[in-house]
């Protein structure tokens, strides 16, 4: 790949890691950042239910909380769209001259009852005294275990409105690697042909992931999106058994489209990419020397599937794989007429990523990833004579990711 075409490349990650923070910006200007519980107080039912409602409302005035206005709405609409972690419930009665209430702290996610209490008195002033004054003594140990929901402030319909529910919209991953690379012949009936060997190649490489639809919603607009990769080895001199150096070029870029299907925890995938994958050799001299391996430039499509999981109970730990098919649509050297020119072959890659996940969207991830083709060589005199090959590709990458 030229400069300008790595330049290229640069400055469009550039512009998409700039689009992405300004957008986290303005969400994040959109979150709440809650240091107390927020509560609803819910329409009482019964007899001088809003009395009595208003007695508790005014007991929790003044009170390290967060009163919002009720809904009539149920507890979904509180719990997701304004971040309310808890509700109040109550029923008032009044047989034989007695009035009481059952007063009822209902969790705002899963509308479970947390607590209740029971409050009376020979008059509705006498039990909204006793709602106002007692009241919070009774709960408030309950209060303070729950744990503040974050809100995002409302958008379109369709929208994630809290950051744990939202989707993620962009994933971009900058690596450092290494790579290791075999290639060996079968069948070499001559025993001309040379293996070669990369014990380990440094490099670096990139990973981008954006899904438009996951800014506007989290149904199924969210779920497609584009696949970029790009993997560059720094440049080095492959040595022959003879002592002759030979400068050595290595490089790795995909394109494409990716779905993925959340499930809770789980997010799978399917992926369909176009790649190239090149390992070429210069030449040595004077005189002009080759180095006597074919170059190689598989020019393929991929198609994979894989999964993404979030483990533990803040889901820190992060688990990926997958893996891919590579139909090959050509192969460069190796199938030039002084090499193979009726050879064919295909590949195929895996990936697995364990990662840690980081506040605001950042990640530590650490990866490992084999590539390899296969070929049925077909050889044709005056070509060598060997029956297949073999050619594999193992790295290992550290580096850090930005997800949101």
């Amino acid at each position: 790949m030229g400069t300008w075409r790595v330049g290229a490349l640069t400055v469009l990650l550039g512009l998409c890691l700039l689009g992405g923070t300004a957008y986290a910006e303005d969400r994040a200007a959109a979150i709440e950042a809650p240091t107390v519980p927020k509560l609803v107080v819910r329409p009482f039912k019964g007899a001088q239910a809003s009395k009595i409602r208003g007695a508790a409302v005014k007991g929790l005035r003044g009170k390290p909380v967060e009163l919002v206005p009720s809904s009539d709405q149920g507890h979904v609409l509180p719990a997701r769209a304004m971040g309310v972690d808890a509700l109040f419930e109550g029923d008032v009665l009044h047989e034989d001259g007695v009035w009481s209430v059952y007063v009822r702290l209902v969790d705002g996610k899963s509308a479970d009852v947390i607590s209740q209490h029971f409050y009376e008195g020979d008059t509705s002033t006498e039990l909204a005294r006793a709602v106002q004054t007692e009241m919070w003594d009774d709960f408030q140990k309950d209060i303070e275990k729950l744990e503040p929901e974050v809100a995002v402030a409302p958008g379109p319909v369709g929208t994630a409105t809290t950051t744990k529910d939202r989707l993620a919209a962009v994933d971009i991953e900058l690596d450092f690697k290494f790579v290791h690379r075999s290639l060996t012949w079968n069948d070499d009936l001559m025993a001309n042909l040379r293996d070669y060997t990369l014990a380990f190649g440094p490099g670096v490489q990139t990973k981008f992931q954006y899904f438009p639809g996951a800014h506007f919603t989290s149904g199924v607009g969210a779920q497609f999106g584009i696949d970029f990769e790009w993997e560059r080895l720094f440049n080095f001199d492959s040595t022959r058994d003879d002592g002759f150096k030979f400068p050595t070029e290595a490089q790795q870029f995909l394109v494409g489209l990716r779905w993925r299907y959340p499930a809770g925890r789980w997010e799978p995938t399917i992926i369909a990419d176009y790649g190239v994958h090149k390992f070429q050799f210069g030449v040595t001299g004077p005189p002009v020397t080759t180095a006597g391996i074919p170059s190689v430039k598989y020019k393929f499509y991929r198609l994979g599937a894989g999964f993404r999981v979030g483990i533990g109970k803040k889901e820190n730990f992060i688990v990926a794989f997958n893996a891919a098919f590579r139909g090959l649509l050509s192969a460069g050297g190796i199938e030039s007429t002084q090499w193979f020119p009726q050879a064919k072959g295909n590949g195929m890659d895996a990936l697995i990523v364990l990662g840690y996940a980081l506040p605001k969207g950042f990640e530590i991830r650490l990866g490992v990833d084999y590539r390899g083709y296969w070929f049925d060589l077909n050889p044709v005199p005056p070509a060598p004579l060997a029956g297949g090959a073999l050619d594999q590709y193992w790295g290992i990458s550290i580096g850090a990711a930005w997800r949101y």
